[in-house]
Parts: structure tokens; C-alpha cells; sequence
């Protein structure tokens, strides 16, 4: 019965939510391909479900934002207001 107790604890630390886990790219990184997928200044820069989200101004003053996934590092969404 005691295994039983270990298996359920083994599977349940198995499930722990993928949030939890670091990214593969860290905010540097994010932060260089936000500026080289035309951010010129970066305002504000989070971690959201598996998405570093960049918003600031584009070299013509225009509010940019981008979305950069934290597993590959591509640029997932670029908008311009």
C-alpha cells in the first residue's frame, strides 16, 4: 500500500503546471529580439502563459507591441498602432 501512496505523489509531482517551469529564453534575450523585431523603446516587457509580451515604441514614435514565445524565441505577433 505504501508504493501505491509513492506512485500517486510521483504522478501528481509529474502534473505540476508547465508555468512553473523557467523559459527557455530569459528576459535578455527577449528584450534583444523585441528591439531587433523594431521596438525602440520598450516601455514594459512580462512572462504570460508561455509568451514574453513587449510593448513600447517603434523608431517612429508609433506603439508597438510583440509577442515572443519563451520555448523558440519567434516573434509570435507584431502590432503597430
Amino acid at each position: 500500500m505504501k508504493s501505491l501512496g509513492y506512485a500517486i505523489a510521483a504522478i501528481a509531482f509529474a502534473a505540476l503546471p508547465a508555468f512553473a517551469q523557467t523559459p527557455a529564453i530569459g528576459v535578455e534575450d527577449a528584450l534583444r529580439i523585441a528591439r531587433d523585431g523594431g521596438l525602440a523603446t520598450i516601455t514594459s516587457i512580462e512572462l504570460d502563459d508561455g509568451e514574453w509580451e513587449a510593448e513600447g515604441r517603434d523608431s517612429a514614435g508609433k506603439e508597438m507591441e510583440i509577442d515572443i514565445d519563451a520555448k523558440t524565441g519567434a516573434v509570435i505577433r507584431r502590432e503597430i498602432d
